[in-house]
């Protein structure tokens, strides 16, 4: 019984340390406002209301939007818009997807 609970204090020790405390470190240092400007607002506007070509994002829930922005990445979303969405999203991590939608659904 002893073993047990040693050999799952160990396992979770590694989960906390490999999977758990890169995400928070992580989304610490992340700024999810100034990539939304940088990499979205050229397209979406300032407020994701769409211009030209592009559509509204606003009013679009968080979950919704991570899951288009998620599709994006792994190219299981966006039919022709995948080439032009893809290199915006590829480096960024689940987390990171999660809190531009954050930002996003507050618009």
């Amino acid at each position: 019984m002893k073993r047990d609970l040693l050999t799952k204090l160990i396992i979770g020790g590694v989960f906390l340390n490999t999977i758990i405390l890169p995400i928070t470190a992580e989304s610490k240092n992340f700024d999810a406002v100034a990539v939304y400007k940088s990499k979205c607002a050229g397209c979406h506007g300032a407020k994701g209301e769409g211009k030209s070509i592009f559509p509204k994002i606003a009013g679009q829930s968080q979950a919704e939007l991570s899951k288009k922005l998620n599709g994006y990445k792994n190219n299981s979303y966006g039919k022709a818009r995948k080439t032009m969405m893809r290199p915006n999203v590829q480096n960024l991590s689940t987390q990171e997807i999660t809190q531009i939608a954050e930002v996003v659904a507050k618009f």
